[in-house]
């Protein structure tokens, strides 16, 4: 047996939080000696009628556990007890199929690492936040809903400009909130 598959790696696990509480459940098992990953997502609300952006968990109620293990994505040669995951503050269990714990990949974990990394907040940003002037938009609700249009800019956090093309042939520009466009 050669001595690179007894190199402590990390299995990753799915915990199941209670609602809004992913957070303190991230640092109650971090202080515990666990590794835990709780992904953010940027997104923009509606608060007090003024936009802004928000982090919030990409997975409501669930975060990844990085346990160290004997060989990657091995449960069988867990090196790190698991056993006071389920007596955690904020954790309501481990996701389970059937006996089997549910493992998620190193793999998987590392491109949702890389794709925090891309942005400067280090959070996967909402993908319904990215415009571009010229991006083929679909209006999804309010009186235009399920025209097509081009996004032409935003008009602050609320509002964007949407080409519209109307009978006459001529494209109009429409101001909208952002909420009832999405990508075509």
């Amino acid at each position: 047996m050669n001595d690179r598959s007894l190199e402590p790696s990390r299995t990753w696990y799915v915990v199941r939080c209670k609602q809004y509480r992913e957070r303190l459940a991230s640092a109650n098992l971090g202080a515990q000696g666990f590794e835990p990953y709780l992904p953010m997502l940027l997104t923009k609300r509606k608060r007090l009628g003024i936009w802004s952006s928000v982090a919030e968990p990409l997975f409501p109620g669930y975060l990844f556990l990085g346990v160290v293990s004997a060989k990657e994505d091995s449960p069988r040669h867990v090196l790190q007890d698991i056993h006071p995951v389920r007596s955690t503050r904020e954790v309501l269990g481990m996701i389970r199929f059937g006996q089997s714990f549910a493992i998620v990949l190193c793999t998987e974990i590392a491109q949702l690492r890389a794709r925090e990394a891309e942005t400067n907040s280090g959070m996967v940003e909402d993908p319904r936040l990215k415009f571009a002037r010229g991006d083929a938009v679909r209006i999804r609700s309010g009186r235009l809903s399920g025209l097509n249009g081009a996004f032409e800019q935003r008009l602050g956090h609320a509002r964007v400009l949407v080409l519209l093309r109307y009978l006459d042939g001529y494209l109009r520009p429409v101001s909208m909130p952002v909420d009832q466009i999405e990508k075509a």
